[in-house]
């Protein structure tokens, strides 16, 4: 994992896989994908999407097949904006090792569960709390 400002992000490819560094340093906000950077005069924007099923309010949507419920899963959500304008923001860059381990657990969860692995080099940062500071 690689932790990056908002100015390092917003130069990266499309296809980046982050997470966002929340208001509390110790937890790292889903799985997304970076699409587009968008150009806006002043400040830039992004699609994004994220890879984590969400549960959304079926009242905002015309799906034939969500008529007579109140909610639904969608997944993959589609690309949105991120529309938060935030320079001040820090992300957790996925790099190639750290999505080829998940995509293995994915795969072979009970391979990994019969395994120490999950117990063995989880380090995947370390820094000091300056480096998590998210300016408000």
């Amino acid at each position: 994992m690689k932790l990056v400002t908002w100015q390092e992000f917003i130069e990266m490819p499309e296809g980046t896989v982050f997470s966002d560094v929340s208001r509390n340093p110790f937890d790292a906000i889903g799985i997304r994908i970076k699409g587009e950077t968008l150009p806006n005069n002043w400040v830039y924007d992004f699609h994004e999407t994220d890879l984590i099923p969400k549960i959304m309010d079926v009242s905002v949507f015309d799906y034939e097949e969500t008529k007579g419920s109140e909610i639904m899963m969608i997944h993959p959500a589609g690309w949105g904006r991120d529309g938060m304008f935030d320079k001040d923001r820090k992300y957790w860059i996925w790099e190639r090792g750290d999505r080829e381990r998940l995509a293995r657990w994915l795969l072979d969860p009970e391979a990994v569960a019969a395994t120490e692995e999950l117990n063995e080099d989880n380090v995947r940062w370390h820094g000091n709390f300056d480096d998590l500071e998210v300016r408000r």
